[in-house]
């Protein structure tokens, strides 16, 4: 028989995930969840519905960087003016995902969670170097984006651990910084690739890749590479596969083109 829990306290919600383990399932925007419940694809025996819990909502501006709760949604990110104005990469990324109503309801953490290769937050936040927060009633833990996915659908959290916050380093702006999706339609697309992108001051551009492996890959580059040698190099770290939106070849060519006008032009 399945148990349907819902929890407005954070303390009873680590709790109940320490004691059902991998057998609970998080609810928050269900956004991701809802959909893979309603193909039969997950049939937890435990869900656990966490909405209410303001603990792990909200935006606040630490020095040099932002914590942002887990439960915040896309839109909440979106609509930040520091975001905006100094994490442009996760703003354009949380602005490209779905509808309004979707990003009205799904939430940083639940796309996390998710750790599909496709996942739109994703190439921004490994790009960034941003640190999730991780917590237990064992204590808490900070996982660097870039290590915490570890495949499709995959991460390095415990069975008993929920994804608290997310600590997004700031600096990234408008113009030193992007983010572009491809989908196979102008709206409510899931993401075929997407490319995350900044310049620094020091001559070093920072790419990040989304749905062109199994996990988002990050690299940096120092300006001057010829287009050959650059190339070269995104190719190199990217393993595209086939699949019902685009085959392999396709997204190769593509995040390529895409990278090195990037890395030519200074953006899309």
């Amino acid at each position: 028989m399945k148990i349907a829990i819902r929890t407005d306290n954070l303390d009873d919600l680590l709790k109940a995930k320490a004691k059902y383990g991998d057998k609970a399932l998080i609810l928050a925007g269900g956004t991701d969840v809802n959909v893979k419940r309603n193909r039969g694809l997950i049939g937890p025996e435990v869900i656990i519905s966490i909405s209410g819990i303001t603990d792990m909502k909200g935006i606040v501006p630490e020095k040099g960087k932002l914590v942002i709760g887990s439960l915040s949604t896309h839109s909440d990110i979106e609509n930040d003016a520091a975001v905006k104005r100094r994490a442009f990469p996760l703003h354009m990324s949380c602005a490209a995902i779905g509808s309004p109503q979707i990003r009205n309801t799904g939430t940083l953490g639940g796309n996390i969670g998710t750790a599909s290769p496709a996942g739109d937050t994703l190439p921004s936040l490994v790009l960034l170097d941003s640190i999730i927060n991780v917590m237990s009633i064992r204590g808490t833990r900070k996982i660097k984006a870039a290590k915490f996915f570890t495949g499709p659908g995959k991460t390095v959290l415990e069975k008993d651990e929920i994804i608290y916050s997310v600590e997004v380093p700031l600096g990234y702006t408008s113009s030193n910084s992007g983010f572009f999706k491809l989908g196979m339609r102008d709206a409510l697309a899931i993401s075929v690739l997407s490319v995350a992108w900044y310049f620094d001051k020091n001559g070093t551009v920072g790419l990040s890749f989304g749905g062109v492996s199994p996990v988002v890959k990050r690299i940096l580059v120092k300006q001057g590479l010829s287009e050959t040698a650059f190339r070269k190099k995104v190719s190199g770290i990217i393993s595209p596969i086939d699949d019902i939106r685009a085959g392999a070849g396709f997204r190769r060519g593509v995040v390529t083109d895409i990278a090195f006008k990037v890395y030519r032009d200074g953006g899309i």
